[in-house]
């Protein structure tokens, strides 16, 4: 093979594995997009579940320690 076919064919395997890797971390980013959309909803729905459940007037005041001391 002459000196340009084996750089073709170097840069051919070099795109093909290019090519894998960024449909490998394409795929991954979407994971984890899915994941943080699901922990998103997650965490919203523990804020609605907090405040549903808390008065305005629930927490002691800053200068009162817990009932506990």
């Amino acid at each position: 093979m002459t000196d340009m076919g084996q750089r073709l064919t170097d840069l051919e395997i070099h795109v093909a594995h290019q090519e894998m890797v960024i449909t490998e971390l394409s795929e991954t980013v979407n994971r984890q997009w899915a994941e943080i959309d699901m922990l998103k909803r997650s965490l919203t729905r523990l804020v609605e579940r907090i405040n549903e459940g808390a008065e305005p007037g629930d927490a002691p005041p800053a200068h009162q320690p817990p009932p506990h001391w």
